[in-house]
């Protein structure tokens, strides 16, 4: 069966992946006269990924308002369902056998951990908001946590369970000799005291083999951990394990892109967010930026038949980096450019609501 051989003169847009990127890039390019757009993902629903880590973990009541199903996110253009099994010959190839033609082809399939804490990989919206609530009460009935990565996920997993579960036996451990390696020492510093005062424990410049099962561990350095609950916040995998054939990837298995995000080697194909190997840290607004930023180039590619027009290179960090952890809702740390922020002020940009509200405008509905 083939979807979308209509009709008109529009190009045909096909995005992979509904995620901060995809979004972006679909609701973009569906309000301009240009462009007939299909956005492809293998699960129902959209959810705002940053909410996961507490939702996940002790709230998972957010999903109500973090996880939507396509059909009440609105200018999406056409929404299919399924796992994409081949992009060759002008086409996306689904599992179900349905193809969907493409003139351009936008690649926004993001980036996941090994179990589903940041995001869902298929299923409903009700599946997800179920999956939620059985890691939550599983988390409950543990008394020990162990959680594997001091990056951004790992050090917000951390806080979430410590301010709202402080009678768990926590501990964190990390392969570098600072927390969040990618910002400031301030940062981490400020991270490494809230943490310690609320009594996790942090095992730094240690490494824990990931085929261990529980719940007895042992780092690298010989540290034994008892734990009742793991979560592993390190080895962020590419969600392109589709496309392995087309010889488009790095070795780490992004999408090789350049700086307007087209496809090495292929003038129609584009990458946007977690997925390319654009070298930036890889956050929500980033893959949000990106996605705009490829809708104007492509609007730009319609109107004068030239890519990328007038529009400059993706600037690293969209031009201006800015980071803050949520240490639950009532505390946080990060920077604003190159301010320092801690306490009560990053906890009211983000803590308390995680962007839920803010993103759901973005995307057209009641926050």
């Amino acid at each position: 069966m083939v979807l979308g051989e209509s009709n008109t003169n529009k190009k045909s847009v096909v995005v992979l992946g509904g995620g901060s990127a995809g979004i972006a890039v679909a609701q973009a390019l569906h309000e301009t006269k240009s462009f007939s757009v299909t956005l492809v993902d293998r699960k129902a629903y959209h959810e705002i990924p940053w909410a996961n880590v507490r939702a996940y973990t002790v709230d998972y009541s957010i999903t109500a308002k973090s996880t939507v199903p396509w059909k009440d996110i609105p200018k999406l253009g056409e929404v299919t369902v399924g796992e994409v099994v081949s992009v060759a010959g002008g086409s996306v190839s689904l599992k179900s056998g349905l193809s969907v033609p493409y003139d351009y082809l936008v690649f926004a399939m993001g980036s996941h951990f090994r179990e589903p804490l940041c995001k869902g990989l298929e299923g409903t919206a009700a599946d997800r908001a179920s999956e939620m609530q059985l890691a939550n009460e599983k988390l409950k009935a543990a008394k020990s946590v162990l959680i594997v990565g001091g990056g951004a996920v790992g050090v917000e997993v951390a806080g979430e369970i410590a301010s709202v579960l402080p009678d768990k036996q926590i501990t964190l451990v990390h392969s570098k000799s600072q927390l969040l390696v990618d910002d400031k020492p301030r940062m981490s510093n400020n991270a490494v005291h809230w943490l310690k005062k609320h009594n996790v424990k942090l095992i730094l410049d240690d490494k824990l083999d990931g085929s261990q099962q529980g719940p007895h561990y042992t780092t690298e350095k010989g540290v034994q951990i008892q734990a009742d609950i793991v979560y592993w916040t390190v080895g962020l995998i590419p969600s392109t394990a589709f496309l392995k054939s087309e010889n488009i990837l790095d070795g780490k298995g992004f999408i090789k892109v350049d700086m307007h995000f087209r496809v090495e080697g292929h003038p129609n194909w584009f990458a946007v967010g977690d997925c390319n190997n654009i070298p930036e840290i890889k956050l929500g607004y980033l893959a949000q930026g990106q996605g705009k930023q490829l809708a104007q180039e492509l609007k730009q590619l319609a109107v004068s038949d030239t890519f990328p027009g007038k529009i400059k290179p993706w600037k690293l960090q969209g031009g201006f980096r800015a980071m803050i952890i949520s240490l639950g809702k009532d505390n946080g740390v990060g920077h604003i450019g190159p301010v320092p922020i801690w306490g009560w002020a990053p906890a009211k940009i983000k803590s308390g609501d995680l962007f839920i509200s803010k993103t759901r405008k973005d995307i057209g509905l009641p926050a």
